[in-house]
């Protein structure tokens, strides 16, 4: 299952790149090299995973890109109407995403009730997992 895991994270950050982007994870002298255009995603298995066996998830591999696409809407300093989000959280740079950490393991893995609107496949969710839980 783990292995089964690894392959299906692996193809969702492989058909969740542009077609140009080249994407190198390094993990304790692992490199894993990540490429492609499209792949299909099996997300029926369970969100438990090993740190030590899950897909190196960073900021720049794939958190910067999630939180762009479903947060920074109301979430980012330069955003025009906030729909009610606090003016203090915001996800621009790393640092800030980091300070916020524990309530988005709270508001988007535990509770999953941000974005409001949804949005957030399983796979995503999986990938949000990963990278709280096990490399920061």
């Amino acid at each position: 299952m783990k292995l089964y895991l690894y392959v299906t994270i692996t193809v969702f950050l492989i058909a969740c790149a542009p077609a140009s982007v080249s994407v190198t994870a390094e993990k304790e002298g692992q490199t894993d090299q990540i490429e492609g255009d499209s792949a299909e995603v099996d997300s029926s298995e369970s969100l438990e995973m090993e740190c030590e066996t899950a897909p190196y998830v960073t900021w720049d591999n794939w958190i910067k890109g999630a939180l762009s696409a479903h947060c920074q809407g109301c979430h980012a300093t330069t955003s025009l109407y906030r729909y009610g989000a606090p003016e203090n959280v915001y996800f621009d740079e790393e640092e800030d995403a980091l300070d916020w950490l524990e309530r988005i393991d709270v508001r988007v893995l535990e509770q999953q009730t941000m974005p409001p609107a949804g949005g957030l496949l399983p796979e995503e969710l999986v990938l949000f997992e990963i990278w709280v839980r096990c490399w920061n």
